[in-house]
């Protein structure tokens, strides 16, 4: 056997091996990709879905968005033992409190519920929310 032949099935059996990482890579990777939060995305879908007695503009949906983002990052950064919950009550009372200090408006805490239900929907839609975790206790 000769040098070429030799070189010929050395070459084989690197494509062999790189066809066999890929084909391993791809099966592992997610299908349709990772989640991935766009703010204005989510403020036209909320805007889409909001109820008609829910008066907001795209500007106000995005606001409220914001600090409720705000909201979650200061909820999940606490270093106590208990897990992080957000959502409910307190997310309303700080979007309001907050908002209302930065810029004015006054949003009415229905708004501010209806916004975050419907980014619930929004955050289903994208793949980000999966099944409840195993072990964990559950409030």
């Amino acid at each position: 056997m000769g040098a070429v032949a030799f070189g010929a099935i050395l070459f084989a059996v690197f494509l062999a091996v790189i066809a066999l990482m890929v084909w391993q890579e791809a099966r592992r990777a997610p299908e349709g990709g990772s989640a991935v939060y766009i703010l204005d995305n989510a403020a036209a879908f909320i805007g889409e879905r909001l109820p008609a007695e829910r008066a907001l503009s795209v500007g106000d949906i995005r606001s409220i968005l914001e600090w409720g983002l705000l909201h979650k990052q200061t909820v999940a950064s606490r270093r106590d033992d208990a897990p992080p919950v957000i959502g409910g009550e307190d997310s309303v009372i700080y979007i309001a409190e907050h908002a209302t200090d930065s810029d004015g408006r006054r949003y009415d805490a229905g708004d501010i519920a209806a916004v975050l239900a419907c980014e619930a929907e929004y955050l289903v839609a994208i793949g980000a929310v999966g099944p409840p975790v195993e072990g964990e206790a559950t409030p």
